[in-house]
């Protein structure tokens, strides 16, 4: 029994500390900071750009930006105050401009007004650098923060008159932001000030990253918590990223050590905003408490806690709070480490792309893919014709080639392994050339190609309906295939020039029948060790020895004799008079051809000289005789 109790007292102190853990692990990161320390979070516009060349630069960047409105309008109509940020070298700045002064309350253009008092010229653009938002931490366990500068000038409540209500009984009157008299001008929770600071302000001065970071606690707004007397103006708590403190939060010992503690200054951006100085270093700051009828409690320039600053008055200062998670702070404050790319499926193959010829080697599978899109691939798409397949590719994935619409020729020199719908979207392929073992599947091929394989080594699975399978093998100098070839004439010569380069010394190849088609081929060119495209001129020094049907001697002839002679059908098998090659190497086996066709002739020549002149001698000898 007692070990049973020790077990469950375990268990109990285990789940008490994974409960206990994310609390500890937050206090002992709020452990790292004390009241009082600063730390940079976020960005919003601040300094004004003075520099001649930068504003110059920020001008000319901020040509094709659209100017945007700051939400301040005349009594809800036209806008007169606008803005754009644009990032220049980097830095982000923001652009201000108004077509009107505004007023001292709401939305109205008239009054005392700080803005215009600041001088501010209209139809004028105002350039701003945002710069790194300093804090000062109040609250470490909390994460309680507080601006150290006036960020913005805006009022509580964002309407140019209030509506009234005359109370006979106490001879006062009221004040309330709505027409239905619902709530007071100084109730925070219905504030204009609450979705500025949420929306037009944390929009502005967080990413989302930073966002994140900020803690949603709830703000209480009872009169006790505001330390207000005037008991009619509480409102119900809300819950904020962004908020205003209060009263007793201002005048909290434990967070502010004194008046000095709690001085600010405004911001170039929040001056342009129309916040009023009235002729002092510092400025004042409005707090969410309500004071009387139509007002907030605020800082003054001295630093003391008042109550009496218009709650719609926009030329008051916004100092703005939040509760930070120090922790998810840290985690940005991290140097960006860049994450290794992940390792493509393409980075062990090699691709090597001209004259309409894609050779691809080294190791591995060529992926399954959907679309080519963002492959290597892509590039080669529109204008390859023939793909050779090389190396230790082992593999052919579905779809890989898809989009491959002039491909005609696959040569595959290598073992490989041909997946479903592998080449199923290249309706042009008609020529398929095996030099080893090759695995196929019924849909490999989106059509029928003619497919030559080594007798030695045939493929294994299937091959689509009507596929001509062409066995061939090589033993000295003769490729022989088995069965019916009906192709072009282009088409037999790339065949042909691919076993040439394949193949050494072939001398010989038999074939059954032909068909004539307009169309290109490529050669094998031997300096070059690459298939290259070739035409009837580069082969035009190229002869061909062939037998014409129902005859028995052997005639050499021209590419262009070569050619007609397929078309008319009258060829069945042809020796080649050397392997075909291109360029000068073309020209130097012409040359030797007609060389040695002219040999021939002299040496026929002089046979019939010696015929003749042994005839002769005969003839002369019988008529002594006589």
């Amino acid at each position: 029994m007692k070990k049973t109790k020790k077990i469950i007292c375990a268990v109990c102190a285990l789940l008490l500390a994974l409960h206990c853990a994310p609390l500890f692990f937050l206090q002992s990161r709020a452990a790292e900071y004390a009241a009082g320390d600063v730390i940079e979070f976020g960005a919003y516009p601040q300094t004004q750009v003075t520099d001649e060349a930068l504003l110059a630069a920020l001008n000319a960047a901020g040509e094709t930006a659209q100017w945007q409105s700051l939400g301040y309008n005349i009594d809800g109509g036209e806008d007169f105050a606008f803005y754009k940020d644009v990032t220049y070298e980097g830095n982000a700045y923001r652009a201000c401009m108004f077509t009107a002064y505004r007023g001292t309350y709401g939305g109205s253009t008239t009054g005392s007004t700080g803005h215009k008092l600041n001088g501010i010229v209209l139809d004028t653009v105002y350039w701003f650098r945002f710069d790194p938002i300093a804090w000062t931490v109040l609250d470490p366990e909390s994460g309680l923060l507080i601006a150290n500068s006036i960020l913005d000038a805006q009022a509580v409540m964002d309407i140019v008159k209030p509506y009234t209500e005359y109370d006979n009984e106490t001879h006062s009157t009221y004040y309330y932001a709505d027409e239905a008299h619902l709530y007071y001008l100084n109730n925070y929770a219905h504030g204009t000030i609450r979705t500025w600071l949420n929306a037009t302000f944390a929009k502005a001065a967080f990413s989302a990253q930073e966002q994140a970071a900020i803690v949603l606690r709830e703000q209480d707004n009872s009169t006790q918590a505001l330390g207000s007397s005037y008991l009619p103006y509480e409102c119900e708590n809300t819950s904020d990223p962004v908020f205003l403190l209060s009263a007793v939060e201002a005048r909290n010992a434990s967070l502010f050590s004194g008046s000095a503690a709690r001085v600010r200054k405004g911001s170039d951006y929040a001056r342009t905003q129309g916040l009023y100085s009235y002729g002092m270093d510092n400025d004042i700051w409005t707090l969410r408490s309500p004071g009387d009828i139509k007002t907030q409690w605020y800082v003054a320039h001295t630093g003391n806690v008042y109550a009496g600053i218009d709650s719609n008055g926009c030329d008051t200062g916004v100092c703005p709070a939040i509760y930070l998670d120090f922790a998810a702070y840290e985690a940005l404050q991290q140097p960006d480490t860049p994450e290794e790319p992940a390792p493509s499926p393409y980075d062990t193959l090699n691709f090597s792309f001209e004259n309409g010829i894609l050779t691809v080697s080294g190791e591995g599978e060529i992926p399954a893919a959907d679309s080519l899109d963002g492959t290597p691939l892509a590039e080669y798409a529109e204008s390859c014709r023939v793909i050779v397949l090389e190396g230790n590719i082992t593999k052919v994935g579905a779809g890989a080639f898809t989009g491959y619409n002039a491909l005609s020729m696959l040569i595959l020199n290598a073992p490989v392994t041909l997946e479903s719908g592998a080449f199923a979207g290249n309706g042009a392929l008609t020529t398929v050339i095996c030099h080893a073992l090759v695995q196929t599947a019924a849909d490999s091929f989106g059509a029928a190609p003619t497919f030559f394989e080594p007798k030695d080594a045939p493929h294994t699975g299937s091959l689509p309906a009507g596929t001509n399978v062409l066995p061939y093998a090589f033993a000295d100098g003769t490729l022989v295939f088995d069965g019916s070839a009906e192709m072009d004439i282009y088409a037999l010569l790339d065949l042909m020039t691919v076993m040439c380069g394949y193949y050494d010394n072939v001398q010989w190849a038999q074939f059954d029948s032909y068909t004539s088609l307009d169309s290109p081929f490529y050669v094998y060119n031997v300096s070059a060790g690459k298939y290259v495209a070739a035409d009837n001129d580069t082969l035009n020094g190229v002869r061909f020895s062939v037998k014409v049907s129902g005859e028995t001697d052997w005639q050499t002839v021209t590419f262009n004799e070569f050619c007609q002679m397929a078309a008319d059908g009258n060829l069945d098998t042809f020796h080649l008079a050397a392997d075909l090659k291109t360029g000068e190497e073309v020209k130097e086996n012409a040359f030797q051809i007609f060389l040695d066709n002219v040999i021939s002739s002299i040496r026929n020549a002089l046979k019939w000289i010696v015929g003749l002149l042994n005839y002769l001698f005969n003839a002369l000898s019988k008529f002594r005789k006589v």
